[in-house]
């Protein structure tokens, strides 16, 4: 990954050198994000702050980017899996290139569509681009939100960055009481707040533009479609065989080793299995706990085998587990109650020693629907057909039913809708528990209100 900073100035003109000192010391608190290379541009209206680590084009991929005579700079966290695409497509329009980088096919891309050159990006990203001519900033964030992009406005300008940490440290913050609630809720702060109350996060999806004279300016340029298809079950096996086969490769497009998680589950078995194909010599890489029955290391282990690949382990012992979660929160920016979490920074960091380049198969139990909680319509199907009047009555007689009795989560769920059923499955605090705890509780922000959830269909 890599990681910049940047600042849309409140008055023009080039900072002086202790504020160009500062905003390095930004720049350098994400140094983690990118070893390989760091790099600076400003003029009157803007500053940027890049650190990389190199995976495209290792040698001319440094970042601020310029292109067509410094009409525009660009830095850019992520990477663009169909760019060989992109980049046919342009130097058939006339474009010519000087480096072989998603980088430059980016902006070159941004010049000819403007933009509409975000929905055209296969990948995870964050960018900024200034376009000097037109003295406007144009940013962007992926469709599913997998690269962060956090922003602030200040008295010396507006700030964004790929951590919120680097732009915190400058100035004082206040705890959103509106995030908190909701962490509360969801174990996380949805977007855009975080738990800062001056910083909030670029939505997944959406691209802005901002004038030096004018506000933030938000599009939304991504929108999931969900269309019925009528075919065979061979139809659909092939098809989702040809995606997955198509995504696996195209996340292997790199010029450094790429290697995948493993935990032997089906769904990090498909993807090593995909990966060994197009690279025979893929590395994979699993966790495991000390603890008898919390490790999948066995399971892994065996996996690895039978694809014929090599699988480097890593046992987390109780201790380490503990003396690690200060450095992982450090990490996370903002509160995460996924202990998830822990386990992915062990083999990451496994990783980290062999490759730099890792497939996590994150969102596969969201698509495939692995998760119990998306095999409960059916359970609960019979529901359906009981009348409101005595569905109230049997949800009424469910409250009183004490803890520990056998139906009495069946009877719960089954009477309760199914929005408030999917949230209740992850929440801890009720919406008493949050107004007794909060002294700021606010009614108006319970999650149904802030939150619609839209259903597409029927599993």
């Amino acid at each position: 990954m890599c990681g910049f900073v940047g600042v849309l100035k409140n008055k023009a003109g080039i900072w002086e050198e202790t504020a160009q000192e500062q905003f390095k010391n930004s720049n350098r608190m994400i140094f983690h994000r990118g070893p390989d290379d760091e790099g600076y541009f400003e003029d009157d209206q803007v500053l940027f702050g890049f650190r990389r680590l190199s995976i495209i084009d290792i040698e001319s991929g440094h970042q601020p980017f310029s292109y067509l005579d410094e009409r525009y700079w660009m830095v850019f966290n992520g990477e663009v899996y169909n760019y060989i695409e992109l980049r046919k497509d342009l130097l058939e329009k006339g474009y010519v290139f000087s480096t072989d980088s998603d980088t430059e096919v980016i902006i070159a891309l941004f010049d000819y569509y403007r933009e509409e050159a975000f929905e055209k990006l296969r990948g995870m990203f964050a960018i900024l681009i200034w376009d000097t001519k037109e003295q406007t900033l144009f940013g962007a964030r992926d469709p599913f939100g997998i690269k962060p992009l956090y922003y602030r406005e200040t008295e010396r300008g507006l700030y964004f960055a790929s951590e919120k940490k680097s732009i915190i440290e400058p100035f004082t913050e206040s705890v959103s009481h509106d995030a908190l609630q909701h962490y509360l809720s969801f174990q996380y702060a949805p977007e855009p707040c975080t738990l800062s109350q001056e910083i909030k996060k670029i939505e997944p999806g959406y691209y802005f533009t901002k004038k030096t004279d004018q506000p933030l300016d938000f599009k939304r340029y991504f929108h999931a479609t969900f269309q019925p298809v009528n075919y065979e079950k061979s139809a659909f096996i092939e098809r989702i065989r040809s995606v997955m086969y198509d995504s696996v490769n195209v996340h292997m497009r790199s010029d450094v080793p790429v290697g995948s998680f493993l935990s032997g589950g089906i769904d990090s078995t498909i993807i090593a299995s995909i990966a060994r194909e197009i690279h025979p010599d893929i590395k994979t890489f699993s966790v495991g706990f000390e603890q008898h029955g919390y490790s999948e290391v066995d399971v892994a282990k065996e996996t690895a085998e039978a694809l014929g690949v090599q699988n480097y382990e890593y046992m987390i012992s109780p201790e380490e587990f503990v003396s690690k979660i200060p450095k992982i929160i450090y990490h996370l920016d903002d509160p995460l109650a996924d202990p998830a979490a822990i386990p992915l920074y062990f083999v990451a960091r496994e990783a980290s020693k062999h490759v730099t380049v890792v497939l996590s198969g994150e969102g596969a139990d969201e698509l495939f629907g692995g998760y119990n909680i998306y095999r409960e319509p059916s359970s609960l199907k019979l529901f359906e057909s009981v009348p409101t009047m005595l569905k109230s009555a049997l949800s009424q007689v469910a409250k009183i039913i004490p803890e520990g009795v056998k139906g009495k989560s069946f009877i719960e769920r089954g009477t309760t809708p199914l929005k408030d059923r999917y949230i209740g499955n992850a929440k801890i605090f009720e919406e008493r528990d949050k107004q007794a705890l909060l002294t700021f509780y606010n009614s108006i922000g319970k999650y149904k209100i802030f939150v619609d959830i839209p259903r597409v269909g029927t599993l």
